[in-house]
């Protein structure tokens, strides 16, 4: 039994977890480092204890803002969201994808503050936190190299505060494009043609962008020969063009403006 799609509204604290699909084939400690990049910071990969792999489908929800945590993931393949809910308005925070610790929000007084939703079907690693715990034990180093994942991620969530205050809408655009790009490209696939799994709303609400501007945008870099665009595939022309518009600042455009008026 699946987990309802979207929810109306901000889910509550009283919650019941979702009902997820565990696999049968669980994954490894050193799989686990691998996933995380972590695997060159560990002196001994070799640990008996086995962690649960789940399965989960396109639209099914993890975890809901307000459950308890008593558990972390890793994302090992698909594409998610992660959202927060004030006033019962969603904030989407992000696409994760493989490699991404996810769930560590709930850390500080074991509850979620985020929702995750699947927007593809997907595979998670899922680490308890009294297995986390033990891992942090028995292996010295996986406790540091797990901050530094964790401090990884606050770096990229600031960046993206940084980015929606100072940026025009075409350089935020260019931004996300080369950061999916690059992730895409980590993940093992192809860096410059890709698919845009999550719906342009979910982009604008991300970019803080009205809809209608997301394809705009995206129309406007396509003009500009940047990005070709087919459906939802998206086929990066110039990386070089892009990197230098993502550095554009708001008031340049309003400059801009100006002087065209």
């Amino acid at each position: 039994m699946l987990s309802s799609p979207y929810p109306t509204s901000g889910p509550g604290p009283a919650a019941a977890r979702p009902l997820l699909s565990t696999m049968q084939q669980d994954a490894s400690f050193g799989e686990l480092c691998a996933l995380l990049g972590i695997q060159h910071q560990i002196a001994d990969l070799s640990d008996e204890h086995r962690l649960p792999r789940l399965r989960v489908r396109n639209c099914q929800r993890i975890h809901l803002a307000g459950q308890t945590c008593d558990r972390i993931f890793v994302v090992n393949s698909g594409i998610l969201k992660t959202s927060s809910y004030v006033y019962d308005k969603e904030q989407v925070m992000g696409f994760p994808m493989r490699g991404d610790l996810l769930g560590i929000d709930g850390l500080l007084n074991r509850s979620y503050h985020q929702e995750l939703v699947a927007l593809t079907n997907a595979t998670l690693i899922e680490i308890p936190l009294d297995t986390l715990a033990r891992l942090g034990r028995t292996h010295g180093e996986f406790a540091s190299a797990i901050l530094g994942v964790m401090s990884h991620k606050l770096a990229r969530d600031h960046a993206l505060l940084s980015m929606r205050a100072g940026l025009n809408t075409q350089a935020r655009m260019a931004h996300f494009l080369l950061d999916t790009a690059a992730r895409y490209a980590a993940a093992g696939y192809s860096g410059s043609s890709f698919n845009l799994v999550m719906q342009r709303a979910e982009i604008g609400n991300y970019l803080g962008m009205a809809m209608e501007t997301v394809s705009r945008t995206l129309s406007e870099l396509q003009a500009l020969e940047m990005i070709s665009i087919n459906g939802r595939t998206i086929l990066i022309l110039d990386p070089v063009a892009l990197r230098a518009m993502r550095r554009s600042p708001r008031r340049r455009r309003l400059q801009d403006g100006a002087k065209r008026a």
